[in-house]
């Protein structure tokens, strides 16, 4: 997938705010097609919130669901309040991220300018029917008739 995200007024950056993509393991990558900055889109991970005794404690913490995928600002500041387990992974145009998406992340919200990624996704071999019409394309573009 290739993407573009531009600054917004409001925006919640790329991915619509903070989420996991998947209860289980899940790897996407990510290539910086620009430089990933604090003010324009890097991502952004909250450290071992894949792990079991996390989700339980999150789970627990705030009365959701174990298998919640979407978390409001307001519950991942409670979340890290203490603990600092919030990264940003900057990256010069060419730097490539390999990710568990299973992990609550996000891409930073824009604060000017914009973004140009590609992203990847891996699943394994026996989840491939269940993602196989996830990724059509978005844009159809015929190349034979320009």
């Amino acid at each position: 997938m290739a993407n573009k995200v531009k600054y917004n007024k409001n925006n919640k950056g790329s991915g619509g705010g903070w989420h996991k993509d998947s209860f289980t393991s899940q790897y996407k990558t990510i290539l910086y097609l620009n430089d990933a900055k604090f003010d324009n889109g890097a991502f952004e991970l909250i450290l071992d919130s894949h792990k079991l005794m996390s989700c339980l404690k999150i789970s627990k913490k705030f009365n959701l669901n174990i298998f919640k995928t979407r978390f409001s600002n307001e519950e991942i500041n409670l979340l890290t309040f203490k603990d600092n387990k919030i990264k940003t992974l900057y990256g010069k145009a060419g730097t490539l991220i390999i990710v568990d998406t299973s992990m609550i992340h996000r891409g930073r919200p824009l604060k000017k300018g914009f973004r140009y990624a590609i992203t990847n996704y891996y699943y394994p071999y026996y989840n491939f029917k269940k993602y196989k019409n996830k990724f059509k394309p978005m844009i159809k573009y015929n190349y034979l008739n320009k």
